[in-house]
């Protein structure tokens, strides 16, 4: 009883893990990979309702002057730069 998968006591497998530094790592690293996940989970929010709003929002009219006047909205030039800026990213490092 209170052994793990290996048959292993999980107090000798913790004691390996911090003698090998493995253990320090992890806690490095937990902190960075919570932070990341939530910005994942703002990034999903974000597109969720992004496509809520477009599927209810009348067609745009097209044209030079509604794109002129897309254009003059600072947070329209805002939003795309930063969509620019994750293209430019995306294209600059290589497939993991």
């Amino acid at each position: 009883m209170g052994e793990g998968e290996s048959g292993e006591q999980p107090h000798l497998h913790l004691a390996r893990l911090e003698a090998s530094g493995s253990l320090a790592r992890i806690a490095d690293t937990l902190p960075k990979l919570a932070q990341k996940l939530e910005m994942l989970e703002r990034l999903l929010h974000a597109f969720e309702v992004a496509a809520s709003m477009t599927a209810v929002a009348p067609r745009a009219a097209g044209g030079i002057g509604g794109m002129w006047r897309l254009m003059s909205d600072p947070d329209n030039q805002d939003a795309l730069r930063f969509l620019m800026n994750v293209g430019k990213e995306l294209r600059a490092r290589p497939p993991v």
